[in-house]
């Protein structure tokens, strides 16, 4: 890495998250896209037909070719494991997608893996890079003592769920999958609740085979009194992702498209137009991981530091299949 020159960024899995990977480091200042891996032919095709990065159809091949300051991985989530190893044998900062791993055994397996390798290891949850999410948690300190937290985050899957729809391969279904953002911003503006008590439901498409969850409601609650719930569905519309904060002294409420300050009688104190789509937020997250990689800085989001999300999500299972409130702390490492 020579000072001022682009940073050179190595991209494994160009469908879904991995394509707004691909576009907001060629967006970002800074950046510069060194090479693209997918085993799909056809995926892989697509993303390389009007770059000039070399192609790869093997990750390992593609890091040993190419020299490259940093890569960022979206793959499904039970192939992930390889890839971190990968990282860290080649001493190379990885930006992953979320969820951190499967479970919380495999998620400190990671992180202690990239530790030990002395390797800056950062999540993708987005969310927290959003202006109007963001915003929300400058906003909550003038909420007063909050007393409630919801968050919805909704919509109908239009495709079969294939690896998606297996515990051994997903980990967990609408409330580890997409869920894991809205987990994320609950923890990051109130912190780790001190138990969760959830329901989960795989009955949303009756013609498709899978066992995970497709719908999960998880009521959360605090030593502090406030209480709360998440609502988690890929099986319905209409498509939401919302999350309010109700405190003593007003609410905020914010989305993709805003966010929206009003005092405790519902009048407006302020409001702030969005960016309307996960772009802006892709952008400023590659942004952060480069800063990081030239500065040596913690990232916001970084590997350790999402323990918590697999914790609250670890617990809300395990209370769904004892039936009983379970404490997420309880997963965390001592």
């Amino acid at each position: 890495m020579v000072e001022n020159e682009p940073l050179r960024f190595g991209i494994i899995g160009t469908g879904g998250m991995g394509a707004g990977h691909l576009a907001a480091v060629q967006a970002t200042h800074g950046m510069t896209l060194a090479a693209v891996c997918d085993t799909d032919s056809e995926a892989l095709h697509q993303a390389t037909s009007d770059i000039e990065a070399p192609g790869f159809h093997d990750f390992e091949e593609m890091i040993a070719q190419v020299p490259m300051d940093g890569l960022i991985a979206a793959l499904p989530h039970h192939l992930h494991r390889d890839v971190v190893a990968a990282a860290c044998k080649a001493r190379i900062p990885l930006l992953k997608e979320k969820p951190l791993a499967r479970n919380m055994t495999e998620a400190l397996e990671f992180v202690e893996m990239a530790e030990d390798a002395g390797i800056l290891f950062m999540l993708a949850t987005q969310r927290r890079y959003n202006p109007a999410y963001a915003r929300m948690k400058q906003i909550s300190e003038q909420l007063g003592h909050i007393f409630l937290a919801r968050g919805q985050y909704c919509f109908r899957w239009s495709r079969d769920f294939v690896w998606r729809g297996q515990w051994e391969t997903a980990g967990g279904g609408a409330l580890h999958d997409m869920g894991y953002h809205t987990v994320d911003m609950l923890n990051w503006y109130l912190g780790l609740p001190d138990w969760v008590d959830a329901e989960w439901r795989s009955s949303g498409f009756p013609a498709m085979d899978y066992d995970t969850d497709d719908t999960a409601v998880t009521m959360f609650g605090y030593d502090s009194g406030a209480i709360g719930y998440l609502l988690t569905t890929w099986a319905t519309t209409p498509a939401e992702e919302t999350f309010y904060l109700h405190g003593t002294d007003g609410v905020a409420r914010a989305d993709q498209t805003g966010i929206v300050h009003m005092d405790t009688t519902g009048s407006v104190v302020s409001q702030e137009p969005g960016e309307g789509s996960s772009g802006i937020a892709l952008r400023n997250q590659v942004a952060h991981f480069a800063q990081c990689i030239r500065t040596g800085a913690a990232p916001l989001t970084s590997a350790r530091a999402n323990l918590p999300n697999m914790a609250f999500i670890e617990a809300a299972y395990r209370s769904a299949a004892e039936e009983t409130r379970v404490s997420p702390r309880d997963f965390l490492p001592e």
